[in-house]
Formats: C-alpha cells, structure tokens, sequence
C-alpha cells in the first residue's frame, strides 16, 4: 500500500466513522490483527478528531472489555473475527463486512478540527500491580515521541 493509498482509505474509513457517530473528544476502540486494516485504522480515528485505545486481540476478552469499558470507547472498530469477542453500549464498526459502504464514501480528508492538546490515544498500562490503569496521550506528546527522541547507543 503506498501512502497515498493509505490516505484514501483512511479518509474513507474516517467519513464512515463520523456518519458512525465519532465525534472529536471521543475514543474508539481497535481491535484488529496488525495489518494495513489495523494502520488505517488508526489513522482514520486520528482523523475524525477522536482518540484511539488499542484493543489487542491477543489479550483475554476480560482484559478487552475492561479496556473498552475503562475507555469509554464510543465506537469499535473491528472486523467479523475479533467483534463478537465484545459487547458494550458503543457502536461497532467491521471494516470488512462494511467494506462496500466505506469504499462508497469520499477521499478527501474529513473536515475536522484537531489541536495539539486532544487526545490521539489513551494507553493502558500492563496491568503488573493490579488492574490496568489508562494514560491519555495528546497529539503534541505522539509527535514529540516521533520528533525529538534520541537513543543512546
């Protein structure tokens, strides 16, 4: 997939997660296999002005649902496989049995309006000393991560 690819779909998929409900302030749920599915995904939230809370599928479905309960995710995003691990008051989103309906929708980027302090992610902790705790992270702090990180050899 190059990145204009990625792009497209991630418009695409952002469009239909907006007519979904998803809301800049909000958090989705991702409960998808790492693939390109997972990465536009991702960017799609990010898109919409909502944040994002990695729901990994290798976790047990306790950890899963205490995790998108903890979140307050409003939206799951998902596919046929891994969806029915979950059942909350959100709205889910199966990228693959939607597919012909988030191809329909527009490549332009969605008009949203993000600031540096909204949250992109929340992240939970590993859960080591009792039940894991989420930490929100703002788009300024993913950036500095990307930007300014130095390693030490």
């Amino acid at each position: 997939m190059t990145y204009g690819e990625l792009n497209e779909r991630a418009n695409r998929l952002a469009h239909h997660l907006m007519a979904a409900g998803l809301r800049r302030g909000d958090l989705a749920g991702v409960l998808l296999e790492r693939s390109n599915a997972f990465a536009v995904a991702v960017l799609a939230v990010i898109k919409t002005g909502a944040g994002y809370a990695l729901l990994d599928p290798e976790f047990p479905d306790e950890r899963l649902a205490n995790t998108a309960s903890d979140a307050r995710i409003a939206v799951l995003v998902s596919d046929g496989r891994q969806a029915g691990r979950l059942t909350g008051p959100w709205h889910t989103v199966l990228v693959d049995r939607e597919a012909d309906a988030i191809g329909a929708r527009p490549t332009s980027d969605p008009e949203t309006v993000v600031t540096f302090d909204d949250v992109a992610c929340v992240m939970f902790t590993s859960g080591s000393t009792g039940r894991p705790k989420g930490i929100l992270s703002s788009h300024r702090n993913l950036i500095s991560t990307l930007t300014h990180q130095t390693y030490c050899t």
